[in-house]
């Protein structure tokens, strides 16, 4: 993603209706997202296949969804039902996650 766009901190500009390519932008991040959410088992998704799924009137909700899902990434939201961090608890550790 931030090959593409530069970071998550570009989805503002990504989404917005100026952007020519905000359906085709959308569309593969969409993929990416839903690719990185499945099973091992399961058979990734293609661009095509996703595309099938964006229509003008759910276009607003996935946009929201996109959203709500790195915001909650970023702000931790979930985390504090680990016992301990993943890392060890040091500031090297959690700059290291971070950055993965």
């Amino acid at each position: 993603m931030q090959e593409r766009f530069g970071g998550y901190d570009k989805l503002g500009e990504v989404f917005d209706d100026k952007n020519p390519n905000v359906i085709k932008d959308l569309r593969w991040l969409l993929t990416l997202l839903i690719n990185e959410g499945m099973d091992d088992e399961q058979e990734e998704m293609t661009e095509k296949q996703v595309g099938k799924l964006v229509t003008i009137e759910n276009l607003a909700q996935i946009k929201s969804a996109i959203f709500e899902a790195f915001a909650k990434g970023v702000n931790g939201e979930g985390k504090e039902e680990r016992d301990e961090p993943e890392n060890g608890g040091s500031e090297e550790g959690n700059r290291e996650a971070a950055q993965e």
